[in-house]
């Protein structure tokens, strides 16, 4: 029977969903109780073959989504309500993410079909034509991703791509007019054959050099992991060795998790017949598989797809929901959710917590209801729509919730690292990022507080900057804005000898008592930095009288930011 709302529940309860007995997992995987349920629900009105894009598109502080022309609006109790997007969103689009692209406060939604597109937002999830950002590249896209490429502080594009045989992916960076540049670097194929499987991007500056680093996900040996540069664009350096153990995994999907609590980020990738990897964070320029982790792995027949880091039962240590299909041919297979037993090691939840047999490959999720439980919808073929993973397990305590918007860092803030403060070990987690096939999970930060009614946290954004916040309410969402401590307008400007870009640094605006502004490139300053009344830096670049670019470079306290504003100058 179909619910006002338009789901169509499974059960009332795990233990009478009617799956082929409990669900079967790795036989090194320890089964594991816990109190509560996630309860599954099959979502009558959405496409399994539609791209699903999760973001806050009505602008309530709740994420929404759009699954293909359907729009599923969030109810504060999690639920949807269901409507059409009609002829403005494009229907031969298989990849999609809803982001503030131009950073005015509205989510946007950029598709990717035979092109990229993006749509502008106009609020209450209505949206603007579309504008193309790319054209046909050729191959079927299976992910965009938004986030800073090249730390330029301008949200970038990535787009990847199955059946291509130049690149599995198109980088898309940001000039700062609306416009794209394609920066994609050049690929060194490990394995020679088929065009490319591509499933998805994730970027992190793993090593901590102030550069983005590479994970390419793809299929069939084509798995690739690269060093960022701290260049003027894109560029990475192939790691040979890690390259190896990450395409050895074919891997279809990356999550970020810190799942020792050691402070630094991980990641895990789901991969085929049991090929699951889980890399280590040295602390060096380095990644170490952790087989002591295990038993992450699907059965030996199952090739595993989308995953998630979430904290399901809100006890401080990150979990892993995995779907799976069975071997080639795609067929139906058990979904996992791996609970972290601490000390470095997952069970597998018990078929009386967890317990759901689908036919998909793509997940996406979300804090529906604003409870500090996320749930995950999967696309099913199966069931020709999307089913609803809620998760219902008991919370261990209570949590915060954060919204961060960056100023000085690209407006989605992916990457951004959240902390916990006097929690040891420590609890740390990442803003945006994960990279499961088929698009983004929505971009809330949940940090589980325990009894806590107020919790201290502090962020370092992906510019450099660094914020703590006193005080946060549990139990609750709070919007946060990074500090502006630096601004650069325009971004592009004529290349006629004459026009005047400005730099200001607000160094009240992080307690900060000196500053270096200078530059790389096209750098032909006005004069020295001079203070306004209010306390706020100030320097003019002039443009030179043909086409280039530069690079603002600030230092606060002798301490660099790691953004580095681009100006373009010329056409």
């Amino acid at each position: 029977m179909r619910r006002a709302d338009g789901l169509i529940p499974c059960a009332l309860s795990l233990g009478a969903l009617g799956v082929a007995g409990p669900a079967c997992r790795s036989p090194e995987c320890p089964i594991v109780k816990a109190s509560g349920h996630v309860v599954v629900e099959f979502e009558g009105r959405g496409s399994a073959s539609a791209f699903v894009a999760v973001g806050d598109c009505s602008g309530d502080g709740r994420p929404d989504v759009i699954n293909g022309t359907h729009l599923f609006v969030a109810r504060p109790d999690g639920t949807f309500d269901a409507s059409e997007l009609g002829a403005t969103i494009r229907s031969n689009a298989s990849a999609a993410t809803l982001v503030d692209l131009d950073a005015d406060g509205v989510a946007d939604l950029v598709t990717a079909g035979p092109d990229v597109a993006w749509f502008r937002g106009r609020g209450a999830c209505a949206f603007d034509a579309g504008m193309q950002l790319a054209a046909p590249t050729g191959g079927e896209p299976s992910q965009v991703l938004a986030t800073d490429i090249d730390l330029d502080g301008l949200t970038d594009l990535a787009v990847s791509y199955t059946g291509r045989a130049a690149s599995p992916i198109v980088l898309l960076t940001a000039r700062g007019d609306g416009r794209f540049v394609d920066r994609t670097p050049a690929f060194t194929r490990r394995a020679a054959g088929d065009p490319y499987l591509g499933y998805g991007t994730f970027f992190d500056d793993i090593d901590g050099d102030g550069a983005r680093d590479l994970f390419v996900i793809a299929d069939f040996d084509h798995g690739w992991l690269g060093w960022g540069r701290r260049s003027d664009e894109p560029a990475f350096d192939q790691d040979a060795r890690l390259t190896s153990a990450f395409a050895d995994a074919h891997p279809m999907s990356l999550c970020p998790l810190d799942y020792d609590r050691d402070g630094r980020m991980d990641y895990f990738l789901s991969g085929v017949t049991g090929a699951n990897l889980l890399l280590r964070a040295t602390g060096r320029r380095d990644l170490a598989p952790d087989a002591d982790a295990a038993p992450i792995a699907p059965r030996s027949t199952d090739f595993a797809w989308g995953c998630a880091a979430l904290d399901a039962d809100l006890d401080g240590w990150t979990d892993l929901m995995v779907l799976s299909l069975n071997g080639r041919d795609s067929g139906a297979a058990p979904a996992t959710l791996y609970l972290n037993q601490r000390g470095g090691s997952f069970g597998c939840a018990s078929s009386e917590v967890f317990a759901a047999t689908t036919q998909a490959q793509r997940l996406a999720c979300g804090d529906f209801a604003l409870d500090g439980r996320p749930h995950c919808l999967a696309s099913d073929r199966a069931m020709r729509g999307l089913v609803v993973l809620r998760d219902e397990l008991t919370p261990r305590g209570n949590w915060v919730g954060l919204r961060l918007r960056g100023t000085v860092s690209s407006a989605e803030a992916s990457g951004a690292r959240v902390s916990l403060d006097g929690e040891w070990p420590p609890l740390v987690v990442v803003a945006g990022g994960q990279s499961p096939v088929g698009g983004e999970h929505d971009r809330g930060v949940l940090l589980a507080v325990g009894s806590r009614a107020r919790a201290d946290v502090t962020i370092a954004w992906p510019s450099g900057v660094r914020q703590t916040l006193r005080g946060i309410e549990a139990n609750r969402y709070t919007a946060v804005v990074e500090p502006r401590v630096l601004s650069v307008s325009p971004r592009v400007a004529p290349a006629d000898g004459d026009s005047l870009v400005e730099v200001v640094v607000d160094l009240d605006a992080v307690g900060a008592r000196g500053v270096s502004i200078e530059c790389r490139g096209e750098c032909d300053w006005t004069g020295p930095a001079a203070a306004d009344a209010a306390g706020r830096m100030h320097r003019w670049l002039r443009a030179p009288t043909s086409a280039g670019s530069a690079r603002v470079e600030v230092s606060l306290d002798g301490v660099p930011l790691a953004v580095r504003p681009r100006v373009r100058f010329g056409s």
